[in-house]
């Protein structure tokens, strides 16, 4: 009988271990999540972005001047809540390029790092999808929006790329 017993827990010890392996443990869970959580926030605020460049014509100065245009509210870092960076880094009439930096926990995968197609309202265009791949801790994302001029894409400057 405490042979059976000591198998049991020991069946019972090796399960739990392998759920680990095969699931991953609840920690590099959480953070999975939190990272997706960060890229899904970056990539609304660059689609907000292009919308608030092809409404007022310039980027804001700072991601609080976002706040309560067409009622968009800007998301915070889901662990930390501190403010995601932001920085305008040129700007034209015809073409703007601006980037975006979080601080992630894990660096991205074949599975997190997809890209991801951005929707631009006319008059600007955003590179048909952006390379979200980052590394673990601080990571910028270089972003370029064109503008549509008599049909024609004038292509911005440089084109989608992590920056680290």
């Amino acid at each position: 009988m405490k042979y059976f017993i000591a198998g049991a827990v020991l069946f019972v010890t090796a399960a739990v271990i392998a759920g680990f392996f095969v699931v991953g443990s609840p920690t590099h869970e959480r953070a999975a999540r939190f990272d997706a959580a960060r890229q899904s926030d970056l990539q609304e605020i660059q689609y907000e972005l292009i919308n608030y460049l092809t409404a007022k014509g310039w980027l804001p100065a700072v991601l609080s001047d976002m706040t309560g245009f067409e009622n968009f509210t800007v998301p915070k870092d889901p662990e930390s809540g501190m403010a995601y960076e932001y920085a305008v880094k040129s700007f034209t009439p015809t073409a703007a390029e601006f980037q975006l930096c979080a601080y992630f926990d894990l660096a991205s995968t074949d599975e997190n790092d997809t890209a991801f197609p951005v929707v631009a309202p006319a008059p600007y265009a955003a590179q048909e999808s952006a390379n979200w791949k980052h590394p673990a801790g601080h990571g910028c994302f270089d972003l370029s929006v064109g503008k549509i001029v008599s049909g024609n894409l004038v292509p911005p400057p440089v084109t989608v790329k992590p920056a680290f």
